[in-house]
């Protein structure tokens, strides 16, 4: 096979050309031992102090730097350890974006982290992703839920591709996998239970709430199954719920 960039075979382009139109983040951050600054910096060698401003606001990171005593000049430590994990992984990305790139690259970037830090990154890559291409490896499927094409491999060859509502409605490796992760367990016919955090957050429109929205919002739902056929709501009846589609699908008749 081959790989195209903008439609141009990259084997009959300058390697450099490629790379330079590519930013990587990765599950661990080599932080440096110099200021904030320059560890950013480090991204796009010869780099302003205005384009590292810019990329840490883009990632995220600004408001963190200004509040310390030094600001950008601050010493990192050795591997970032006055930073915590979230805060790394925003550097990563401040340092991904100050080349501007074309395509970023997310590695298992927020397996290290736990579901709360995960999902603050998450949002700074759906934030930073606009306009660009993102390829994202990842075991945590709740971060990919809203991926324009989902690749499954298992053993190196691709056994599913498609969105995330597609592979949900196949039986398939990826449709466990998620339900394992996410611990959704298919309910019988009469079975009400209340949905999970990480069950909600697999829905695009609640992607912005953070843990606490979500518990609340928990606190009001109940997971309930329909048989084949059933109706759920006839016009003029009060329309008192908001449904939210966890599989399957709902047709609309109009009468």
């Amino acid at each position: 096979g081959r790989i195209l960039f903008d439609g141009q075979d990259i084997r009959d382009v300058q390697m450099a050309s490629v790379r330079g139109q590519i930013g990587l983040v990765f599950q661990d951050t080599f932080i440096f031992n110099m200021s904030l600054g320059d560890n950013i910096g480090i991204g796009q060698p010869g780099a302003s102090e205005s384009d590292i401003i810019a990329a840490a606001k883009r990632a995220q990171l600004h408001d963190y730097i200004m509040a310390l005593p030094d600001g950008y000049a601050t010493i990192a430590g050795e591997h970032g350890v006055q930073m915590s994990g979230g805060q790394r992984q925003r550097l990563a990305i401040a340092r991904a974006l100050i080349r501007n790139p074309e395509i970023l690259v997310f590695d298992e970037a927020t397996s290290a982290l736990d579901p709360g830090t995960e999902a603050e990154i998450q949002r700074t890559f759906d934030e930073v992703g606009r306009n660009k291409t993102r390829i994202t490896i990842t075991h945590r499927l709740t971060s990919v839920t809203n991926a324009d094409f989902i690749y499954v491999l298992k053993q190196g060859v691709i056994v599913q591709q498609g969105n995330h509502q597609t592979l949900m409605h196949q039986e398939g490796l990826y449709r466990n996998l998620f339900n394992e992760q996410t611990g959704i367990v298919t309910p019988a016919p009469t079975t009400i239970t209340a949905p999970t955090i990480p069950e909600l957050r697999t829905f695009p429109i609640l992607q912005s709430l953070d843990d606490d929205q979500l518990g609340m919002l928990a606190n009001r739902l109940t997971i309930a199954s329909a048989s084949d056929g059933e109706t759920i709501i006839r016009q003029g009846e009060p329309g008192d719920d908001l449904y939210f589609i966890r599989s399957g699908e709902v047709d609309v008749s109009i009468f």
